[in-house]
């Protein structure tokens, strides 16, 4: 909600600080942020009532004013996920508030009411934080948060080198260089040796493409840096477990089960669900600040298999958990089991049966899973790891 309308600075006046320390002890209070580059605007409301109304700079201890005179009090605060991350999140708890985040899919919207500024953005996240018509996110933990991160750089710098590849390939087009005979395709070892070797005859010519190829090969060397550091991840304790059950399943590497292990961080009951639910029995809650990313992610992670993405889970779950547990066999309620533990371990041998056996034969018919509907003769997830 930052961006439209951003007013100047307001700080809290005297009369509305002395309201807020009136208040009884236990008296909830509730806090909407609505955040921007330029100014955060914080409404505080309680019982149906706006106490106070203000702008701030966009730093956390501009928060410390309001917060001050609610000491007593329970003070519960809401933001909308966004590109401010979860510092805010983390400071509000240091500091005793019940942060909340929200997505702002599910925020509420007045119909009819074309008017929108920051202010009465904050106004309305109060309000309806206070009537209970918010929906949380799950919040991931700092390491988790920095887990994803590198999955995610790893796929900052595929695209940059996808990227350097294209304009190579555009050059080498625009003026007619052909590759010799007996190099039959483009970036594999061959291709590349005489790619570093080609001198052109025209200087200008010739800086321009070394301008290319450096950008090539150091967006190359950055992939497989970031590879190697994401297969030591990929065994890493926390991880090493639930990669490995993963893996057990059609069309999913290391790389495709570690993607899934880090973005996908509550494994709930029935299918796994982006962010989680606040509360035992809420019910699915919405994703978090980075649900477009999530989503583009897993899709670019399972790309290699066609029309397998996230719908793995929940259809091989579908058709599986019947037939396996007729069979005494585990299925994937076991697999999720495993897979939320805190541990990560994988269970005892002989406890988890070779799914890819028993997927073959199970899922053959299965439209979204199988690749023969485009005629291709490629397994589920070939190619995933040269991705």
């Amino acid at each position: 909600m930052g961006g439209a309308g951003t007013s100047g600075e307001r700080r809290p006046d005297v009369k509305a600080t002395a309201t807020l320390a009136r208040l009884e002890p236990g008296t909830g209070v509730f806090l909407g942020i609505d955040l921007s580059k330029a100014f955060w605007n914080v409404t505080v409301h309680s019982h149906g009532a706006t106490l106070a109304a203000f702008a701030c700079p966009p730093r956390p201890e501009s928060l410390l004013p309001v917060l001050a005179p609610l000491e007593t009090c329970r003070v519960t605060s809401v933001y909308e996920a966004g590109p401010f991350g979860y510092g805010l999140h983390d400071w509000l708890v240091a500091h005793g508030v019940d942060s909340r985040v929200c997505s702002p899919a599910h925020v509420p919207v007045e119909v009819g009411n074309r008017l929108k500024t920051d202010r009465r953005d904050s106004l309305k996240l109060a309000m309806t934080l206070e009537a209970g018509l918010l929906r949380p996110i799950a919040i991931p933990t700092p390491q988790q948060r920095a887990d994803r991160e590198l999955v995610r750089q790893r796929e900052r710098v595929v695209r940059r080198r996808r990227s350097a590849m294209a304009q190579i390939r555009g050059f080498l087009l625009t003026y007619s260089i052909v590759p010799p005979v007996g190099r039959p395709g483009p970036w594999n070892p061959s291709f590349v040796g005489w790619l570093s070797a080609l001198e052109l005859e025209d200087p200008i010519l010739q800086a321009s493409l070394d301008s290319l190829r450096r950008n090539f090969f150091e967006a190359d060397h950055h992939l497989a840096e970031h590879t190697l550091l994401l297969r030591r991840l990929a065994q890493a304790p926390r991880h090493g477990g639930r990669v490995a059950l993963l893996e057990t399943a059609p069309g999913f590497g290391w790389l495709t089960a570690l993607t899934f292990t880090v973005e996908i961080f509550d494994w709930c009951s029935g299918p796994p669900r982006f962010g989680g639910p606040v509360r035992p029995g809420s019910g699915p809650r919405s994703a978090g600040p980075e649900w477009g990313s999530q989503r583009k992610a897993i899709r670019r992670a399972v790309r290699g298999a066609r029309e397998c993405h996230s719908e793995i889970l929940v259809s091989a779950r579908e058709r599986t958990s019947a037939s396996l547990a007729a069979d005494k066999l585990v299925g994937f309620d076991e697999l999720r089991h495993a897979l939320e533990s805190d541990d990560g371990e994988m269970p005892a041998p002989g406890v988890v049966p070779n799914f890819d056996l028993e997927f073959d034969s199970r899922l053959a018919s299965d439209e979204n899973l199988r690749c023969g509907a485009s005629g291709s003769t490629r397994p589920p997830g070939a190619g995933l790891e040269t991705w």
